[in-house]
């Protein structure tokens, strides 16, 4: 943070530095951070996942590290994602938890309940 905040206090060659004349310099600092440290790092990560990708091609699919029972797990896993259940959770009688209940089920009550952790999300950044 030091480097960033003198270099945005810095002018030219042989001028004393005055508080934050230069502000182009905190895009620079964003930029260079973005390109330099997220990029490289999905450029790595994306290199080694196509290399275990061919890996996986070459030597016979999605089951190569796992033993006969694990492959028995998972497909047995994977049969019991894909249903549905059959019954829905009931209605309670009592009408006030009726109420909270059709309340909680709509569509609406998870778009507001997401608008709050976003603006959570939003106040925690910017809380100093």
């Amino acid at each position: 943070m030091d480097i960033m905040y003198a270099a945005v206090d810095s002018r030219e060659q042989e001028e004393q530095p005055q508080y934050e004349v230069n502000l182009y310099m905190y895009i620079y600092f964003v930029i260079f951070i973005i390109f330099g440290a997220f990029f490289t790092l999905n450029l790595f990560i994306g290199v080694i996942i196509d290399n275990f990708n061919q890996q996986k091609k070459k030597f016979g699919g999605k089951d190569i590290f796992m033993t006969e029972e694990q492959k028995k797990n998972y497909n047995a896993m994977k049969k019991l994602g894909s249903k549905k259940p059959v019954k829905p959770i009931p209605r309670p009688q009592n009408k006030y938890q009726g109420m909270i209940f059709d309340f909680v089920t709509q569509q609406a009550f998870d778009i507001i309940i997401m608008i709050l952790i976003c603006l959570n999300m939003v106040t925690m950044m910017v809380d100093v």
